[in-house]
């Protein structure tokens, strides 16, 4: 289960062991904790604890010379079982405390002890890179991905958690586009840490550290997604960078973190290229092998409202869901061009936020039934004819506000025929079409 030369913390290694909570205190916390059977010795070389003691452990070549706690002798009955080899021992070691992470060394066998108070070990170290801790058995991503299920990879600052369970775009069409990818709980995203100091934990960088499913249905902001003092922080310390996201339903952390470039180096290389810096990417094929049964370990989440809203409203068929979530990345679109200068000129539009015009148009499709509310036929989710495709109307061409009140379903060719014309002159167009008779009609105005 671990890996020497990879980082764990402590509460991953209580995690993999599976450590009920009443039992993680003691000796976890500034010892070397006994479980099932072995020993787990966490030590810092060359560097004083954070409690202040400062044991003289050190390196010599391959050895380590550890010294037991303050007080100790060799008499003692833990001195005695490390002493004559009887228990398996693990150490984790680490040279500066400014970090949580400990570097696993391996399994230990004493080589020489000295008997002195507190005592003094040398420990050698055996060549096999994984030790046979046995592990509570978890979820992994052959179960948990669908017979259809796509895997992506995307760089991120950090492994999934419930201070940013969202995956965050800089961009608003990258985020939209994915999103026509992805379908939630069939499909998954390997959160990868990044090589630089943007992973602020060492043992994060260029580890793949998480799986996450989103909906795929709900690019909204940031701010809406993660606590509001965690956005706040980030946009102190990098501007609104990431002020687009999808929102995390559910996420995985392996057990150990899984050195990217040997586990998935087909992806990992793909993510550096300059095209997908900022973007999720397909895991290579070639990559799968290494990743289908490594153990995963379940991320309690808490979403916020708008979150489960949104999910609320996405229950239905996926492909109104897809149609109805294209139609509101449009209209946010045209809200957010408004009053500027392109190549024409956008008129001023106002609108609620996205996950509120998700939820109105959700709400209009069930309220028309499916059906244009100008002229009351059906609206096809997949039309070969684009003046049949869904399209958003606003009763009022006047009020410049797409909000509940003012804004219905219609096919586009509909909309384009109505333009800015009140409903009363689409009637009397409609009719006219139609070869109905139309009130000016019979008043003799039209010929």
């Amino acid at each position: 289960m671990f890996e020497a030369g990879q980082t764990y913390t402590r509460r991953q290694v209580q995690d993999a062991l599976g450590v009920p909570a009443g039992k993680r205190g003691g000796h976890w916390q500034n010892g070397y904790p006994q479980y099932d059977g072995q020993l787990f010795i966490f030590c810092n070389v060359g560097a004083a604890g954070r409690t202040g003691h400062d044991y003289p452990n050190a390196w010599d070549g391959d050895d380590l010379l550890w010294t037991g706690r303050t007080g100790s002798t060799v008499d003692q009955p833990m001195m005695q079982e490390i002493s004559s080899d009887a228990i398996p021992i693990h150490v984790f070691w680490r040279g500066n405390n400014a970090t949580a992470a400990f570097t696993y060394r391996g399994r230990a066998k004493v080589l020489a002890v000295e008997a002195s108070s507190p005592p003094r070990f040398r420990f050698g170290f055996t060549a096999a890179a994984v030790e046979p801790v046995v592990a509570a058995p978890g979820p992994t991503l052959r179960n948990l991905l669908g017979p259809d299920g796509q895997l992506f990879a995307k760089s991120e600052y950090g492994p999934a958690n419930g201070d940013w369970p969202a995956l965050s775009f800089s961009n608003h069409k990258i985020v939209a586009d994915f999103a026509q990818e992805f379908q939630r709980s069939r499909d998954y995203v390997l959160f990868v840490g990044t090589s630089d100091s943007s992973t602020e934990n060492p043992s994060h960088r260029r580890r793949v550290l998480s799986a996450v499913t989103i909906e795929p249905n709900a690019p909204i902001s940031t701010a809406q997604i993660v606590p509001e003092d965690e956005w706040q922080a980030s946009v102190a310390e990098r501007g609104e960078k990431w002020q687009w996201s999808l929102p995390v339903l559910q996420a995985y952390d392996f057990q150990p973190y899984l050195q990217a470039r040997q586990v998935i180096p087909n992806t990992y290389a793909a993510l550096g290229y300059m095209r997908n810096i900022g973007r999720c990417v397909r895991v290579h094929p070639d990559d799968l092998v290494g990743l289908l049964d490594q153990p995963l370990v379940p991320i309690d989440l808490t979403l916020r409202s708008a979150v489960k809203k949104i999910v609320n409203l996405n229950s239905s068929a996926p492909d109104v869901r897809k149609a109805l979530s294209q139609l509101a990345l449009n209209i946010q679109q045209r809200i957010e061009l408004s009053g500027q200068e392109r190549i024409g000129h956008h008129p001023l539009r106002k609108g609620p936020n996205l996950s509120d015009i998700i939820g109105a148009l959700t709400a209009k499709w069930a309220e028309q039934q499916g059906r244009c509310l100008l002229c009351g036929e059906v609206i096809p989710l997949k039309p070969t004819n684009r003046l049949l495709q869904m399209s958003p109307d606003r009763i009022d061409s006047e009020a410049k506000t797409y909000d509940a009140d003012n804004v219905h379903l219609t096919h586009l060719g509909c909309n384009l025929a109505k333009h800015s014309g009140t409903m009363e002159d689409w009637r009397e167009f409609l009719a006219l079409i139609r070869g109905q008779p139309t009130p000016r009609a019979a008043d003799g105005e039209l010929d």
